[in-house]
């Protein structure tokens, strides 16, 4: 497996044609995220593994998996370990694209002691939703970043913004954000957290004081509505169990475009 340079990324689009919803993978070929992509072969990769640094977790994408499984674990233990282990990461989260992908990502890592989950994700195909009422004041996080120390936790909105993208200036650029705040604090936000193409998928936050007000719900709406508003496609996507995301998900008119697996372990073990 070879590390291919950002100017290469490009070379693996052919193995995500047709997987619609998978706006993390496409988001770093393009450019737009953050993350690191390995292939088998820089010219018509068969099988590509791509790391995402706002999830800190990888995509299996390809054809024929299970022929390169002694190479993918060799390249994970002698390549992998080390380079995720200079910036602090030891838990790696895995999934494939398409369940065909997902039983050979089973039997390539079944050696090692997995965790698994699922993710569910969801796309918006409504024309519009109705914004849901609120006694505060949303504000776009580009004017409150502008405005610096004026608010209590600022520094905790750019370490979030920062998670996802590679500076607080390519978010500004790409994508869209608003938040409400709360006696100088930012009590509940919503930004873009993927890109890729016309779609857009938010990451939504509320501070453990201000919730169960709403306020999520809140930020939601009105960033979905602003993607249409654009002519963007909005997706959503939460770990099946998170209920309280699934709820706002569909309250606001998500449709469920299917549910997979993620797989996690240790690298140490």
């Amino acid at each position: 497996m070879i590390e291919l340079e950002k100017d290469d990324f490009y070379v693996v689009k052919p193995l995500l044609q047709d997987k619609e919803g998978y706006l993390i993978p496409e988001s770093i070929i393009e450019h737009n995220n953050p993350g690191w992509v390995f292939v088998d072969t820089q010219l018509n990769p068969q099988i590509a593994l791509i790391w995402s640094c706002g999830i800190e977790g990888f995509y299996l994408v390809g054809r024929n998996i299970n022929q390169y499984a002694e190479k993918l674990n060799h390249f994970i233990d002698y390549y992998l370990k080390k380079k995720l282990l200079s910036i602090g990461v030891t838990y790696v989260e895995i999934s494939g694209i398409s369940p065909i992908i997902d039983i050979e990502l089973q039997n390539i890592l079944g050696s090692r002691k997995l965790d698994s989950w699922e993710q569910s994700k969801y796309i918006y195909r409504e024309k519009g939703i109705n914004s849901f009422a609120s006694n505060e004041h949303l504000y776009d996080i580009k004017d409150i970043i502008e405005m610096e120390n004026s608010f209590k936790n600022i520094e905790l909105l750019k370490k979030t913004i920062l998670s996802y993208w590679d500076t607080i200036d390519i978010f500004i650029n790409k994508a869209d954000g608003l938040c409400i705040i709360i006696d100088n604090i930012i009590a509940s936000w919503a930004i873009t957290a993927w890109t890729a193409g016309d779609k857009h998928e938010p990451r939504i936050d509320t501070l453990e004081k201000y919730r169960q007000k709403g306020f999520g719900k809140i930020c939601s709406s009105t960033i979905v509505n602003c993607y249409l508003e654009k002519g963007y496609t909005p997706y959503w996507e939460c770990e099946k169990t998170n209920l309280a995301s699934s709820r706002i998900a569909e309250s606001i008119g998500f449709s469920k475009l299917f549910d997979y697996n993620c797989y996690g372990f240790n690298i140490n073990n």
